[in-house]
């Protein structure tokens, strides 16, 4: 299957970028104290431990769909781009199980359980300092068409799903009746589908309207990703997931490769 294998092949160039910025970053840190290794390694390993690269591949696949080269080969820039929006979900992780007390993440302990709060809220702002750090790095020839740089999008992202994780800590404590279709758009649909998508295409050299053309598919897809997380965490039924998705409409002028991952995002079972 095509998506698969362009998943596994995004998976694997952002893993092995990964494995190397970690071993510089434990370099590093053992010449200012050997002590220092605990955290480097810490973060290295939960955000080696597990997880889709789903916003990665995201990154990968807008890019691809304004590139004119189609050769397979995955440039440099677009491996930091990738590895940046992993390194900035391993913060939101991190402290994300703080704020939720949870104590099991990607089939480990949470990093709070394993360093102490304290130590955990230092590791998830060192996962964010590296995420700045490698996208910083990230430049498009000749600038995107659209105005948009990719670091712009990546900043917006950040602010955007940390304002979706406070609204959501507002519902839940403060009752104040903010919609949870609100949060998850925030919190799901443009950080884990449109920003990721729009970093790829900007870096790619996208126009405004090409960024544009994310935002209804990602809204629904986000949506779809959210729901499919309701079902595995028996927040909802799959009867009521079925009814609720089938509400949902996925643009046909979608790219093939957005098609299949949209149907990724409903059938998942993990």
């Amino acid at each position: 299957m095509i998506f698969q294998s362009r998943l596994e092949l995004v998976k694997k160039e952002v893993e092995q970028g990964l494995t190397a910025f970690f071993a510089k970053k434990k370099q590093e840190a053992k010449k200012i104290s050997p002590h220092c290794l605990m955290l480097v390694g810490e973060v290295a390993e939960f955000t080696m431990r597990g997880g889709k690269r789903t916003r990665a591949f995201l990154v990968w696949l807008g890019h691809e769909t304004v590139k004119s080269d189609k050769r397979q080969e995955i440039g440099k820039a677009l491996v930091q781009a990738m590895m940046a929006v992993e390194l900035f979900q391993s913060f939101a992780l991190i402290h994300d199980d703080i704020i939720d007390k949870d104590t099991t993440r990607r089939g480990g302990p949470t990093v709070h359980v394993t360093l102490g709060v304290s130590l955990a809220i230092l590791a998830g702002d060192l996962a964010l300092v590296w995420a700045d750090e490698v996208m910083g790095k990230v430049s498009a020839k000749g600038g995107p068409a659209s105005g948009w740089k990719s670091e712009d999008i990546y900043q917006r992202m950040k602010e955007e799903v940390i304002y979706g994780q406070s609204l959501d800590v507002m519902e839940e404590h403060m009752k104040i009746g903010i919609s949870k279709q609100l949060i998850d758009v925030y919190k799901t649909a443009w950080y884990s589908v449109i920003r990721p998508l729009q970093i790829g295409a900007a870096l790619g050299g996208a126009d405004e309207k090409t960024l544009d053309s994310f935002v209804p598919y990602g809204l629904a897809v986000g949506q779809a990703y959210q729901l499919r997380d309701d079902v595995l965490d028996g927040t909802i039924t799959e009867s009521d997931f079925m009814k609720q998705v089938k509400n949902l409409t996925i643009p046909r002028s979608a790219a093939p490769m957005l098609q299949a991952f949209a149907r990724f995002a409903i059938e998942r079972n993990a």
